[in-house]
């Protein structure tokens, strides 16, 4: 049995595409078929599950097309047979454009600091990312921009300190280019006594 799941990651010239799959007690070799129409005409590189419970599966790809409709799904092959999930679409964005952004959960949280962590994805033009933190969705603080460049997702983090114990902050991650600035949801992290 096989599910095909969203594709995630999606950039310019990438895209991770996911799947489940339960082997039910075979080795199952099992991969993704993808291309611009049902036909498909590309395969990722084969990858080997065992065992009886639903397992994740993924496969980053490039060297696609920018602004282009993607069709993919997830193939699984045993002993008893092959089994297609079914098709899925995604659209790749544009060659170049606003920063996308996404702010990911504080880390080594600690009574007076913390790690901000989120990613950003420059959209082929030079961006500048950093984070905006302080008590209240004002924010207030912000910390020093960091250069990214390129078409594919890439992990932004940034340590802060002079917090107060017992606190709870609210960050969120801002990149900015010459297509315009792109903010990430608002989360939060309380520190600790």
């Amino acid at each position: 049995m096989v599910i095909t799941n969203p594709a995630t990651l999606i950039a310019s010239f990438s895209a991770a595409l996911n799947g489940s799959v339960d082997p039910h007690g075979l080795t199952t070799s099992v991969y993704f078929q993808y291309g611009t129409t049902t036909s498909y005409g590309h395969t990722t590189a084969s990858q080997t599950k065992t065992g009886d419970t639903y397992q994740n599966v993924a496969a980053n790809i490039s060297g696609l097309t920018a602004s282009t409709t993607y069709h993919f799904r997830i193939v699984a092959t045993n002993s008893a047979g092959t089994t297609y999930g079914a098709d899925r679409t995604f659209t790749t964005l544009s060659a170049t454009g606003p920063p996308v952004v996404t702010t990911n959960p504080a880390t080594l949280i600690a009574r007076f600091s913390a790690t901000l962590n989120g990613s950003v994805d420059p959209h082929g033009l030079t961006t500048n990312a950093h984070f905006q933190y302080g008590t209240t969705i004002s924010y207030g603080h912000t910390t020093a921009n960091q250069s990214k460049t390129g078409n594919t997702y890439q992990s932004v983090s940034a340590n802060i300190s002079g917090l107060t114990r017992s606190t709870t902050y609210h960050f969120r991650i801002v990149g900015t280019n010459s297509s315009g600035t792109t903010y990430g949801s608002d989360r939060t992290f309380t520190t600790t006594p």
